[in-house]
């Protein structure tokens, strides 16, 4: 699940193209365009989904709160998978690792331990280690790991779930990038219908 910003005449900022893609066929079930990313937008987004009757199973999404609360009120069984891309960064930029040393060896484990290719069991235990190694000596890395640790089963839910799972929105953000493409020549879009009919077509 993703979103793309689009300019739209009577908005003063770029609106919310949002949609899914289905990580197995790539098929698109529901999109739609919105004046704002809120629980609102989301939860009309899963009652269209519902609607169409589609077997949704799991979401791949940033860390949003509306996104889970909307998901809630039509599909409650349905687990969330955030984005490792993402949440990865958020951490990077928390952390300041791009312009500061002091945390770049511990983020350097920390990614490792996010690697896909791991045994839950073994990635667990590699959480655990850096908890010891770094957690009890550093506050700001204790918090963090303490965060991760309680947030398991949305960070590393595609292995409770399927095995072809994805655990980043790579797939949505490569369509995104085909999206700009087209989009460029076009600088905005007259009204709300006519970006829909756009979008749509």
């Amino acid at each position: 699940m993703n979103s793309k910003y689009i300019a739209v005449k009577g908005y003063d900022k770029k609106i919310p193209f949002i949609y899914g893609i289905d990580f197995l066929t790539h098929d698109i079930p529901v999109d739609m365009l919105a004046p704002s990313e809120n629980e609102l937008s989301f939860t009309k987004f899963f009652r269209l989904l519902k609607a169409c009757r589609y077997p949704l199973q799991i979401v791949i999404c940033d860390d949003a709160a509306a996104i889970k609360l909307a998901l809630a009120k039509y599909f409650p069984k349905a687990r969330v998978q955030l984005c490792h891309v993402h949440y990865l960064e958020n951490i990077r930029q928390r952390l300041q690792v791009r312009t500061l040393p002091k945390y770049r060896t511990f983020f350097s484990h920390l990614a490792y331990a996010f690697s896909r290719e791991h045994h839950p069991a073994k990635r667990d235990a590699m959480l655990r280690g850096l908890f010891e190694s770094w957690g009890k000596r550093d506050f700001t890395l204790k918090l963090l790991m303490i965060e991760i640790m309680s947030r398991r089963e949305e960070l590393f839910a595609y292995n409770f779930r399927m095995d072809h799972c994805p655990h980043t929105n790579n797939l949505t953000e490569s369509f995104n990038s085909h999206m700009q493409a087209r989009l460029k020549s076009i600088k905005g879009f007259q009204s709300f219908k006519t970006a829909e009919r756009w979008l749509n077509a």
